[in-house]
């Protein structure tokens, strides 16, 4: 079965605007300590649970992680942020390339949700 049939969930990738790259739609001289990123690419993957955790100090704060699987030529980084079912995950780690003997397969990572 190919790849591409699997991957059927539908995401948004948000590239981090890298320091000293001026902001996209703000007046210069802007300063801001908060990330920047992109508007968002669409992309299709595979996106499964991994875990979840709650913190036992408050139990109010939850973390779900997710094994996503794109395909090999994906732009996507470990600085960048995923959306999926309306809910912005960050990537933990870098995303894995995954190779067979005809060349690349797969690109797979680890996406958080925080909540709370």
């Amino acid at each position: 079965m190919a790849l591409s049939s699997l991957l059927r969930h539908p995401i948004t990738i948000y590239k981090l605007i890298q320091p000293g790259t001026p902001p996209v739609n703000e007046p210069p001289g802007f300063a801001d300590d908060e990330p920047k990123f992109t508007g968002g690419t669409a992309a299709l993957a595979y996106v499964e649970p991994h875990q979840a955790k709650e913190f036992d100090m408050d139990r109010e704060t939850r973390l779900t992680d997710y094994d996503v699987y794109l395909m090999p030529d994906a732009d996507v980084e470990a600085v960048d942020e995923i959306e999926w079912n309306n809910v912005r995950h960050i990537i933990i780690g870098r995303p894995k390339l995954w190779s067979r003997p005809a060349g690349p397969h797969h690109l797979l990572l680890t996406m958080r949700a925080v909540e709370g």
